[in-house]
């Protein structure tokens, strides 16, 4: 998980409910001063980055640095409520597909090869139930998991330090991964805040030309797309 200081009130609810269902867990500080309160428990590693970290807003995956062994790895951010059965329902999925898969909650199809970043999708919304897992073109890598063998993951050396799911999700076709949209009750999950005024989807929103370049670079690797 990676938070930052502007999102610090919302940090005990999520913790609170997320810890539970962890062995550890990675907790990327962007930007803090000191290490809040209700992190300071036994089950949270957290490292205090300056906002100039080479990581920049990838810190969710900071943590696989950290990780020597394989292992079972899920991504968080720091304004959705995981639900008690969240990470089992994500472990659930990836037996089913054998790890040979990155499994999540939040997921988008894009229904044209013309389309941008914005538009022509059509999105699994993280607090929608669903009855059947579904194939997509990219997951929200805040609620992702996977298996860290599968998938070496390096968001230093990716062109643009706020498109995590762009670049995860060609990461991932490029190693022939499926993405899915995994089955789930409605509010399996649920968000804390939406759009705020420092979300990378409200900038988004206001321009997504870079979005678009490194989408019609996905469909391309997945032949949704003709290549040039």
């Amino acid at each position: 998980m990676a938070s930052i200081p502007t999102r610090a009130a919302n940090l005990p609810a999520v913790l609170a409910e997320v810890l539970p269902q962890l062995d550890r867990l990675h907790l990327f500080l962007h930007g803090y001063d000191d290490i809040p309160e209700a992190a300071r428990h036994p089950k949270v590693l957290p490292y205090l980055a300056p906002k100039t970290h080479e990581y920049r807003a990838s810190g969710k995956f900071y943590g696989l640095s950290q990780e020597a062994a394989p292992c079972l790895y899920f991504g968080f951010d720091d304004d959705i409520l995981y639900h008690a059965g969240h990470v089992d329902r994500l472990v659930r999925a990836l037996r089913r597909y054998r790890g040979r898969a990155i499994v999540g909650i939040h997921g988008v199809r894009w229904r044209s090869p013309d389309a941008t970043f914005r538009t022509r999708r059509r999105s699994y919304f993280f607090e929608r139930g669903i009855l059947l897992d579904h194939q997509v073109d990219l997951l929200g890598t805040g609620t992702v998991g996977f298996v860290t063998s599968e998938i070496p993951v390096d968001p230093p050396r990716w062109q643009h330090g706020d498109m995590d799911d762009l670049f995860f999700a060609i990461e991932a076709e490029r190693r022939h991964l499926p993405r899915l949209a995994i089955a789930r009750p409605t509010r399996s999950i649920a968000a804390l805040d939406t759009n705020q005024d420092d979300s990378i989807w409200r900038a988004t929103t206001r321009d997504d030309t870079r979005q678009t370049e490194q989408l019609h670079i996905l469909l391309e690797l997945m032949g949704k797309r003709p290549s040039g």
